[in-house]
């Protein structure tokens, strides 16, 4: 019998080691980039993405019930955004810490529940043929519980499908927003 449980503890063990050992030599940073094409000028999408204020118009977490709180000055550089939430989205801070006039709109992200992430969005506006396109990026370092739950969620569809959800209600917005009355 000991000599059976010695074998059990050497083989959990090595599995212990060898998954730790996977966890570890996944990528040190998570990339996450989605692009859409917006039937408005960017003077028009530029604002929805700069505003605090308006990204409850849009943005793809707003429509779970959650507390909000907002900078006074809720637009440009140095707004901020708090809110804190259900089992969906739970607690997390914004802020904004760039803003190119019809260009971009760069917020440090920092995710406090359910887990820590610390990262970084951009929002990218380019005049193409068909109106603005937009690119929306994640960036931001994976500790060790991040790559562990990388290797069991694929974190790239989940967080991509928000952000795909999120640049359709940005497109929704911003183009009835520029719709003449007929």
């Amino acid at each position: 019998m000991k000599r059976v449980l010695t074998g059990l503890s050497a083989l959990v063990a090595t599995l212990l080691i060898g998954f730790i050992g996977v966890v570890t030599i996944q990528p040190a940073n998570l990339h996450i980039e989605r692009s859409a094409t917006i039937e408005a000028s960017p003077t028009d999408v530029f604002p929805l993405v700069n505003d605090y204020q308006n990204w409850g118009k849009w943005a793809p977490w707003l429509a779970h019930e959650q507390k909000t709180a907002t900078s006074e000055s809720a637009a440009g550089v140095g707004a901020w955004t708090t809110w804190e939430g259900n089992q969906t989205v739970r607690k997390g801070k914004m802020t904004i810490t760039a803003s190119d006039q019809n260009r971009r709109v760069v917020h440090d992200l920092e995710c406090m529940e359910p887990f820590a992430l610390h990262g970084v969005t951009t929002i990218s506006l380019a005049e193409v043929d068909d109106g603005t396109g937009v690119t929306w990026s994640l960036e931001s370092q994976q500790d060790f519980t991040i790559k562990m739950m990388g290797l069991m969620i694929d974190l790239d569809a989940l967080l991509g499908r928000d952000i795909e959800r999120g640049l359709g209600r940005l497109a929704a917005v911003a183009e009835a927003s520029t719709e003449t009355p007929r």
